[in-house]
Order: C-alpha cells, then sequence, then structure tokens
C-alpha cells in the first residue's frame, strides 16, 4: 500500500495546498475561491477565479459573477446554464497567470516557495481531518508549477488569441 505524503497535517510542510481554507498564505491565494481582484484583458475585471470560471462556462454570460469570490460564487454560478467551453483549461490558467501577476504579494510568493503543489479538500467534520481529492484537477496543479517556472525564470507569458479562441465556441 502506498502512503500519500500529503496531507492536511503536512501542507505547507512538504507541499502547497491550493485550498481555500489550507494552511499556507500562498495556497489560500491561489485558491480560485480567493478574493483576488484582477482584470482579464478580453473579459474584463473579476473578483475572483472562481466568479471567473462560472462566467466562461455560462450559456449566457451574468455580470454578477464579476464581483462574486468564495461559496458565494460556485453557489450562484452553479445555478446557472453552462455550456462546453473549448480550451476551457488554457483559458482558466492563463486567467490564474493574470491574477498572479496583477497581484504583486501572490506572484512573490509563488517566486519564494519550492514545495509541490496539490489540490484536494479537507473534511474538518471527522475526529482527524482527512482529504478528498478530486479526480481530474491534475492540469490545475501542473498549471501552478508551470507558472511558478515561468516566474522564476523570468519567461513572460504570451497573450493568448481570445478573438480565435473564443470563435471556436
Amino acid at each position: 500500500m502506498v502512503v500519500d505524503p500529503f496531507t492536511p497535517d503536512n501542507d505547507g510542510v512538504n507541499h502547497i495546498n491550493i485550498y481555500s481554507r489550507g494552511k499556507t498564505e500562498l495556497g489560500v491565494n491561489l485558491s480560485h475561491f480567493a478574493k483576488t481582484p484582477f482584470v482579464h484583458p478580453y473579459f474584463g475585471p473579476f473578483n475572483s477565479m472562481e466568479g471567473f470560471w462560472y462566467y466562461l462556462k455560462a450559456e449566457k454570460k451574468d455580470d454578477k459573477l464579476r464581483q462574486l469570490y468564495g461559496p458565494e460564487a460556485k453557489f450562484y454560478g452553479k445555478k446557472i446554464s453552462s455550456v462546453l467551453v473549448k480550451h476551457f483549461n488554457l483559458l482558466i490558467m492563463d486567467a490564474n497567470y493574470l491574477k498572479i501577476k496583477q497581484n504583486p504579494h501572490i506572484a512573490r510568493m509563488m517566486i519564494e516557495s519550492t514545495l509541490p503543489f496539490d489540490h484536494y479538500y479537507v473534511n474538518y467534520k471527522a475526529d482527524s481531518p482527512f482529504k478528498i481529492k478530486i479526480p481530474g484537477f491534475e492540469w490545475l496543479i501542473s498549471g501552478f508549477e508551470r507558472i511558478r517556472d515561468d516566474l522564476k525564470n523570468g519567461n513572460v507569458n504570451h497573450p493568448l488569441d481570445y478573438d480565435r479562441l473564443m470563435k471556436d465556441n
């Protein structure tokens, strides 16, 4: 049996959990729930990545999502009719890069960090907190690793051709 070393008790010790209730300031700020305002060059201003996530997927764009963050953004976004968005993961990671670059404190923490990232939820209602890993978000973890590498190496993220990408939808 393989033992997972990335446990809630080790958040900040041997990894950084990208989670709104995580133990590290960087992990909390990388969470899509965090209130981390940014302006997207194509889609405009947002207070959180969670709001952006649901705005991007919305069949009918709802500007209320620009202001929302935390669980409120998720609960509101889940009530809206959504569509499949081609290049969704690419657009999300591009927006995460923009969010980080536009929040210098987060960018500085990224550059100074060395621990690997993980993404999981924690059930705090149990006698001892345990990890709940949702499959399918490996792209998010590797995307944050790439962003960190680019920031550390001084690489500039090249803007996407948003008009072309959105025409595909």
